[in-house]
């Protein structure tokens, strides 16, 4: 979205009028301020409490300034909720375990306490339609022509069914031609869109089998460039949700959408605060709140630990990001650094987040220098910020 700046108009009204103008400006400015002196107006984002709207003037009533957010943001610019990872299990360095007890110690003890599974997700149902647009409930066993999936968390619909062997641009036509349950306006998801639906609480395949049935693990295109590298494109493989980069000339599967796009960038987005040696930052869009610095040199039960313990701007509840809050940072507009975060390194970061099934032994990582979201084994030092909020 474009913010036009308009510039002021050469008034061409006599100095009698101005006068007048001026009379009645300064009567505005006098009604504002004893107006804003008898209004009490909390712009604050609650931290999953209710909302006070009590006038009193009690002295005792605390606010996060941490969630200030700009009143007017959403309505400019994309928000949105993070789409869930349904990690349900625990694992420790090399294989699953049982959960430790929760919430941590102040300490951040006991050992692999703090993990993706322990945390809630937001919720999200995916509910399927048949080629009349009739509601299935549930979701039919197989993925038949002309039938859809709308997502609740983000409002997009998906063919539930897909096609095979499409060069790029091929699939970039295939959508923007397709006829497909009565409309018209598909189109080839985005990076962010397409790996909002992948399952990291599974494997192979790493998604919503009932709502997308027989989902081949080949990889499929996003209407996303690779920035820097022209004859490269974003795509998604279902084995495990690894986004990575292909050229375009490679066959791949394609699921089409349609619906408002979102997780589009803005130069505002993150807003920091607090004292300069513990600033944190508001992710706008999310409503996620972000240690500004960061640690390196931590393997991944290092991370669970440092952020479990961690006591930083005046907040002791921080914990460490999963897969999908991680990436929710990446800027796939640009690169080295990939993101809009304030003093983002190149480099490496732990998410909470375990590869499930085959690889316990990894866990997800982002690499904020391409945008690449992979897996490092857990005994690999990355770097470490720690974030607080969510559901």
């Amino acid at each position: 979205m474009i913010l036009e700046e308009r510039k002021p108009r050469r008034s061409t009204r006599s100095f009698k009028s101005a006068k007048a103008g001026l009379v009645l400006l300064l009567l505005l400015v006098m009604i504002l301020i004893c107006g804003c002196s008898l209004m009490k107006t909390d712009l604050s984002i609650s931290d999953g409490g209710s909302t006070d709207t009590d006038t009193d003037t009690d002295t005792d009533t605390d606010v996060d300034t941490d969630t200030d957010t700009d009143s007017n943001y959403c309505d400019v610019y994309d928000c949105w909720l993070t789409e869930p990872t349904n990690q349900t299990l625990c694992h420790d360095e090399s294989a699953q375990m049982t959960c430790t007890s929760f919430p941590c110690n102040s300490d951040g003890s006991p050992d692999f306490c703090g993990q993706d599974a322990q945390y809630p997700d937001n919720t999200r149902t995916f509910s399927c339609y048949d080629a009349e647009g009739a509601p299935q409930d549930p979701c039919d066993g197989s993925a038949d022509e002309d039938e859809t999936v709308i997502d609740s968390l983000t409002g997009l619909e998906w063919q539930r069914t897909w096609v095979e062997d499409k060069q790029w641009q091929e699939a970039v036509d295939y959508c923007d031609g397709l006829d497909y349950s009565g409309h018209t306006d598909w189109r080839l998801p985005s990076c962010y869109e397409l790996d909002g639906i992948v399952d990291r609480g599974q494997y192979n395949p790493a998604i919503d089998t009932i709502a997308f049935p027989s989902n081949p693990t080949i990889d499929f295109w996003s209407t996303s460039f690779i920035v820097g590298f022209s004859e490269y494109r974003w795509g998604i493989s279902f084995v495990s949700g690894l986004v990575g980069s292909a050229l375009e000339t490679y066959p791949f599967n394609v699921r089409c959408v349609r619906g408002e796009p979102y997780h589009g960038t803005s130069p505002v987005r993150f807003k920091v605060s607090g004292d300069v040696s513990q600033e944190v930052v508001l992710d706008q869009a999310t409503k996620l709140i972000w240690q500004k610095e960061y640690v390196t040199g931590k393997t991944w039960q290092e991370a669970l630990l440092y952020c479990e313990g961690l006591d930083y701007g005046d907040h002791d509840d921080w914990r460490l990001p999963n897969a999908n809050e991680l990436r929710g940072l990446v800027d796939i507009e640009t690169y080295d650094p990939a993101s809009g975060f304030p003093d983002m390194p190149s480099s490496l970061f732990w998410s909470s987040s375990s590869i499930v099934t085959i690889s316990p032994d990894q866990a997800w990582v982002v690499d904020f220098e391409y945008a690449y979201l992979g897996f490092n084994l857990k005994s690999t030092e990355n770097y470490v910020r720690c974030i607080r909020g969510g559901p």
